[in-house]
């Protein structure tokens, strides 16, 4: 009996351990289904946002940096990034080599799936200039973004992934290549989603591997934030700049006012001036 109890508790604790490893790799609902059913369906999923992220001059940097040093440079970014998804309702897809994607609206429907994606992305990089401040190695990116829809599913058996596939995923990575270093470029579906939130201005017209002439659109600012990694922003606006700003540089009468307003609000240093 003792015996029989001993292995039931063995077999539950690994059966958690492997849900545990596959929720770290799947989505939940994706989880569930595999749980519950031994499958999940391919879906296709209407109203979604795309962003790829890849860093500039990333073949000189791999080549300087020791194989440790890459490695750990890209999982300390990559980790960071992951975190932000998560802060903004978003979720990373993959990466490849030093190329990040992330998705919005698949796995929970939203109508701010695209104000949720920019806002990583603008996330991203804040995080890298504050980063780069710091860091011996400096890290510079591109960012597209591009809405439409796309397939949603496990590709593989044995050494299975979640996936998302689609002529809009290609039109998002065709973006991003098209972009610009350190700012977001979105097409116009982004765009004709996010116009009332965000301050956005015409990159001109660009060829788009694959789909021809098309307008991309830069990304400057959240118009409801201005700042969207809050705690870091903060933290930099206390050590470098509240000294300089309360003496020199911003002149207000009511600056102890700003001052408690950035301190609950955690709109940083960038905030403090669009005041």
């Amino acid at each position: 009996m003792k015996a029989r109890i001993r292995t039931h508790l063995d077999l539950q604790r690994e059966r958690k351990k492997s849900n545990q490893l596959l929720r770290v790799l799947l989505p939940d609902a994706v989880v569930h289904d595999l749980i519950q059913h031994g499958s999940h369906k391919p879906q296709i999923k209407e109203n979604v946002s795309i962003l790829f992220c890849d860093f500039v001059g990333f073949l000189g940097i791999s080549s300087r940096l020791s194989p440790q040093d890459l490695i750990d440079e890209l999982s300390d970014i990559f980790s960071a990034f992951d975190s932000l998804c998560e802060t903004h309702g978003t979720t990373r897809i993959k990466t490849i080599g030093d190329a990040y994607m992330a998705v919005s609206g698949v796995h929970h429907s939203h109508h701010e799936h695209a104000h949720n994606l920019v806002r990583t992305a603008l996330s991203f990089i804040d995080y890298l200039e504050q980063r780069n401040a710091t860091a011996k190695q400096e890290w510079q990116c591109r960012i597209g973004i591009h809405s439409g829809k796309v397939i949603a599913g496990i590709i593989g058996k044995t050494r299975f992934i979640y996936d998302v596939v689609g002529d809009d995923v290609n039109i998002a990575s065709r973006t991003e290549s098209a972009g610009e270093t350190m700012k977001v470029t979105i097409t116009e579906a982004t765009r004709t989603l996010i116009e009332k939130d965000f301050d956005v201005k015409s990159a001109g017209i660009s060829h788009l591997k694959g789909k021809g002439e098309m307008e991309l659109f830069h990304l400057c600012a959240d118009i409801k934030q201005r700042s969207v990694f809050p705690s870091q922003t903060l933290r930099y606006w206390r050590v470098h700049c509240c000294g300089v700003c309360a003496k020199s540089q911003c002149g207000n009468d009511d600056y102890p006012r700003r001052k408690a307003e950035l301190r609950s609000t955690a709109f940083g240093h960038s905030s403090h001036h669009m005041l």
